[in-house]
């Protein structure tokens, strides 16, 4: 069912299930009407099947509802908003009657609003509602008792089998993978769940432009325990670091705080292997030397000195050299933080 959830939000397309129930034509025709109450309307009523009103009510309806906000409670930010918004006056007064308010009687503000000729009704209002759970809860029911907007800005959706649907969020995934533009935040879930779904195989890593796509496809193949598959695509050390700080919900861009994972021996061979097939292993790892060190510390690369020699060595270079002279003046050394696992 997430999957139509998906295909509704991303494609605009309603799937039509091939082993759903057809309600009959008084049933569709019913189902038209809650779409254009929603705002939305079917461009290919052409191609409805009345076997896609099986998840009508508990995945369809509650998709679309989301996407028109009708999922939220609303409440006008002032009173009578937008017709009506506080002036600048009302603002400062308002201001300057709460700051006040704690240490003075409410007579004496009354009192010295009337003598003033302001309305302190309208002052006191300037700040925005709800302020607690029972202003809240007036304001929506307040809300609720006006009447529905007469203008709609209609949504075009179109229906379609669900296999054609299914091929199509496939499409999807690997173009919003592919982009030469940045992930979304709201998407990052949904790729994650066609992922588990469509699994790795279709995936190209080395057509993947930016380092949090990659990244994901790299958090996925470790979760899944496809560490023969990560080994091959070999991510580079800083790519590595990305990966771990997918796996643990932290910094990807690796401006802030980084944690990493504990590793099992598999996951330990797997890092210096990476490590041991980069050609800028050292410039990586100097980088982001601080973080290298902790994590080398759980690596144990002289364990491992025979099967991969470089990745040991470039750890001995990061130890032996504090400040990175062999790369002095051309790299400067980020030393980014790190918690650990």
């Amino acid at each position: 069912m997430y999957l139509d959830h998906i295909a509704i939000r991303r494609l605009r397309v309603v799937p039509i299930p091939e082993d759903g129930q057809s309600l009959g034509p008084a049933a569709g025709l019913i189902a038209l009407a809650d779409l254009a109450g929603l705002g939305f309307r079917i461009t290919n009523l052409e191609d409805w099947d009345d076997r896609l009103l099986s998840g009508w009510s508990h995945v369809i309806i509650p998709t679309l509802t989301a996407m028109r906000g009708g999922d939220v409670e609303y409440a006008p930010l002032f009173p009578g908003f937008p017709d009506s918004i506080p002036s600048h006056k009302h603002v400062s007064i308002g201001d300057a009657i709460a700051t006040v308010h704690p240490w003075v009687p409410r007579w004496f503000i009354e009192t010295v609003a009337e003598r003033l000729g302001i309305d302190l009704a309208t002052v006191l209002r300037v700040s925005s509602v709800p302020q607690d759970s029972k202003q809240k809860k007036r304001a929506v029911a307040r809300e609720a008792k006006l009447p529905a907007d007469t203008h709609t800005e209609w949504i075009d959706l179109t229906v379609a089998p669900q296999h054609l649907v299914v091929e199509k969020l496939r499409e999807w995934m690997e173009r919003s993978l592919y982009a030469a533009t940045s992930l979304k935040q709201g998407e990052v879930a949904d790729i994650i769940a066609l992922l588990g779904y469509f699994g790795l195989d279709s995936i190209d890593v080395d057509r993947i432009v930016f380092l949090e796509p990659k990244s994901l496809i790299y958090k996925t193949m470790w979760e899944v325990n496809a560490f023969d598959e990560l080994e091959l695509a070999s991510p580079r050390p800083t790519e590595l670091l990305r990966l771990f700080a997918q796996l643990t919900s932290t910094d990807v861009t690796l401006m802030k705080t980084v944690r990493f994972p504990r590793f099992s021996k598999r996951q330990r061979r797997l890092v210096l292997s990476c490590i041991d097939q980069a050609a800028t292993r050292v410039d990586e790892l100097y980088a982001y030397r601080n973080l290298w060190l902790r994590i080398g510390e759980y690596l144990h690369p002289g364990q491992y000195r025979q099967r991969y020699p470089d990745a040991a060595g470039a750890f001995d270079v990061l130890r032996a050299n504090p400040l990175g002279n062999h790369l002095w003046p051309r790299h400067g050394v980020r030393g980014a933080g790190f918690v650990d696992p």
